[in-house]
C-alpha cells in the first residue's frame, strides 16, 4: 500500500534511492530535503511507535525504507 501512495504522490524515487541527495550548493538541495523529510515522516507515522523510534536516526527515506524492508522481509528458505 505504501508504494501505491508514493507513486500517487510522485515520491517513489525517494524510497528506491533513485533520487539521490544533491550537493548542498545545488538549487534543488532544499526542496529535496523538504520532500525527503515529508516521505520520512509518512513512513514513521505509518508504523507503530516502537518501530518508528528505530527510524529516528535515519537520514534518508530510502534508508528508512531499506530498514523496514529488511525488518519485515521473509526469507523463503
Amino acid at each position: 500500500m505504501m508504494k501505491a501512495v508514493m507513486i500517487m504522490k510522485n515520491k517513489l524515487r525517494f524510497l528506491d534511492g533513485s533520487c539521490p541527495m544533491p550537493d548542498q550548493f545545488d538549487p534543488t538541495y532544499e526542496p529535496w530535503i523538504r520532500c525527503n523529510n515529508l516521505v520520512l515522516s509518512w513512513l514513521m507515522n505509518s508504523v507503530i511507535p516502537t518501530i518508528s523510534q528505530s527510524l529516528v536516526y535515519t537520514d534518508t527515506a530510502s534508508q528508512a525504507w531499506s530498514d523496514l524492508k529488511a525488518r519485515f522481509s521473509r526469507a523463503d528458505r
